[in-house]
């Protein structure tokens, strides 16, 4: 009998439907699986036979221990917390994706984030406690209007995409960075990842959004990070890995940023004594881009047809398949 492991919450009357109509299937429910607790199975008991995976994340070692893993199943479309180069040089594993309904809130989550900096938000509501010193204060002085900005989307994917779409809305210069020169619809330029230091410091904006198959580990780290103008707002969306974060409070805790927004999950969780949380002009939040999710009622739908085709077989007409190639 193979195992399903579920990661992501649903209701009971959805359970006892997947028990009812697939019995052959062992059904366990973690939202985290990691750690064994106390009086319960070593961690290679709870994935050996795992055979299904509907779930938002996958690390190395689990996979090393889930032999029979055949198939994952995404609720959203984001594998930034998968171990997806190692999922896809195993081989034999489909990938599926949930909905793209996640697109329009990660679009305006990032451009709340640098209008919020682009307007000294933060600095205006910290001044509410000294009032008297507000009129005077400098930051009248240091407002920006977004028009003619400067902003580069690091990541063209559907979702960096939708932050480009946005960022072109509000009047900004957009260029794009992703694996190969291409026209783009919202951006005037594109680059490669070979050229990002020629591009750093001439922007004002860089917005980092990797999904799927385009993560790379530290791709902004202090070189990257030193090239920067003074004053520019930095934006990363997805994988903790992308930007390198002792350079983070390194180059951050020089001033020399309007503003950072991280909204990341890493795992472990940011440590309260980590220096991150100290950096100037910081807004760290845990990967709530994406929020609110698509109805639970939605991601179990498109799960429960792709059960069906799976068990019997038919994997071609298995909705959201995805195709990638990993990379050396």
């Amino acid at each position: 009998m193979g195992t399903i492991l579920i990661q992501v919450s649903l209701d009971p009357v959805a359970m006892a439907r997947l028990r009812k109509e697939f019995p052959g299937y062992k059904l366990v429910y973690y939202q985290f699986l990691s750690l064994p607790k106390a009086n319960s199975d070593p961690e290679e008991e709870r994935w050996k036979d795992v055979e299904i995976l509907f779930g938002n994340h996958l690390s190395v070692d689990q996979l090393k221990l889930a032999t029979e893993l055949r198939w994952i199943h995404n609720p959203t479309s984001s594998f930034s917390r998968f171990c997806l180069k190692d999922v896809l040089k195993q081989g034999n594993i489909i990938l599926t994706k949930g909905s793209e309904d996640h697109l329009l809130p990660i679009g305006e989550f990032a451009m709340a984030g640098v209008l919020a900096f682009s307007k000294n938000l933060f600095h205006w509501h910290d001044l509410m406690k000294t009032p008297a010193a507000t009129w005077d204060s400098k930051w009248r002085d240091h407002m920006w209007s977004l028009p003619e900005k400067v902003f580069l989307q690091i990541g063209l994917s559907k979702a960096g995409s939708e932050i480009a779409r946005r960022a072109q809305g509000m009047g900004m210069v957009v260029w794009g960075v992703q694996e190969r020169h291409s026209f783009h619809p919202y951006c005037e330029k594109t680059f490669t990842f070979e050229e990002l230091h020629n591009v750093l410091p001439k922007v004002d904006v860089v917005s980092i959004c990797l999904q799927n198959g385009e993560q790379r580990v530290d791709l902004l780290s202090h070189d990257e990070l030193n090239l920067m103008k003074s004053d520019t707002i930095l934006s990363v969306i997805g994988s903790h890995t992308t930007v390198n974060e002792a350079a983070i409070v390194t180059v951050g805790n020089t001033g020399k940023f309007r503003g950072i927004i991280l909204d990341t999950l890493s795992r472990p969780s940011i440590a309260s004594e980590s220096p991150l949380w100290s950096v100037p002009n910081i807004l760290i939040t845990p990967e709530v881009s994406a929020r609110p999710r698509a109805l639970s009622k939605q991601l179990f739908q498109l799960f429960y047809f792709n059960l069906r085709q799976y068990a019997f077989g038919n994997y071609s007409d298995m909705r959201n398949r995805i195709d990638l190639i990993a990379r050396e």
